[in-house]
């Protein structure tokens, strides 16, 4: 690490330490199939004073040929954050971009949120306490659902392209009734939750990957690894464009194709996949 002086960030002065690290000690990059070791460099941003590490930047060095990339950059920003009594240092986003030779990109960006102090009080008794039976909660049914069933989902909330990440989680629920000889396993209306697990943009296409993995209703709970069918709706890039990925899809992710650009990807969208 190379002290580099005084720099502004954010309007901000800081101090800025440069770093540089090997091939043999660098970063493990994958491309779709391919996977290689490459060099880095890059430097760390240091508020004067309390020290705290305000943004850390990362630039691949020396790619290999074999990922057919031109440049593969990384960042992440951090701040403090009150929590409960105390204050922490953490990452507060990250964003990644990978441009192929070909002058394609992905560019994935991650927002860390919502941190929070959970804490339980506990009472030791030595003597039988009297049970309410009226005040058990009622525990919910692990529901096991048959392969091959259809699992239709409604988009609960709006998905805006322009400001959504990967990791930003995303609700659904099921617009039909999931029934198997007769019997109805999860009904209509239950709360599906999932993540965006892919947002890539191009110059002719967005691609939006999305995986949902539970169901939770009132007296049911499932555990999904659904498989993506289609989805239907306003909103969606034209079948007459042809579009692609820079990686391969993963297990249960459902891809959706978008035009490019800012785009309101709107509650109400239905999205078919089977279990």
């Amino acid at each position: 690490v190379v002290p580099a002086g005084q720099t502004k960030l954010d309007q901000k002065t800081v101090m800025r330490y440069d770093f540089n690290v090997p091939t043999e000690e660098g970063m493990r990059i994958r491309a779709g199939d391919a996977i290689a070791l490459a060099g880095y460099y890059g430097s760390f941003y240091v508020e004067p004073g309390t020290l705290d590490v305000l943004r850390m930047e990362v630039v691949a060095d020396s790619l290999p040929a074999s990922l057919s990339m031109r440049e593969v950059t990384d960042s992440m920003d951090y701040r403090r954050l009150r929590i409960g009594g105390g204050d922490f240092l953490l990452p507060s986003s990250a964003e990644a971009v990978m441009t192929g030779t070909k002058g394609d990109s992905s560019r994935n960006l991650i927002r860390f949120s919502s941190c929070r102090e959970f804490a339980g009080e506990s009472t030791l008794r030595f003597d039988d306490a009297p049970v309410d039976a009226s005040a058990a909660p009622t525990p919910k049914r692990d529901v096991t659902l048959p392969k091959d069933l259809p699992f239709d989902l409604r988009l609960a909330d709006d998905i805006d392209t322009a400001s959504a990440a990967v990791g930003d989680m995303v609700r659904a629920v099921l617009s039909a009734d999931v029934k198997h000889k007769g019997q109805i396993l999860l009904a209509k209306g239950t709360q599906v939750s999932g993540r965006i697990i892919r947002l890539e943009r191009n110059s002719n296409f967005t691609v939006l990957g999305l995986m949902f993995d539970q169901a939770d209703s009132a007296s049911a709970h499932a555990d999904l690894s659904l498989t993506f069918d289609m989805a239907a709706g306003s909103g969606l890039l034209s079948p007459r464009v042809r579009w692609g990925t820079t990686s391969p899809i993963r297990p249960h992710e459902g891809l959706v194709p978008l035009p490019p650009g800012h785009l309101r990807f709107g509650r109400g969208i239905l999205l078919f996949w089977r279990t």
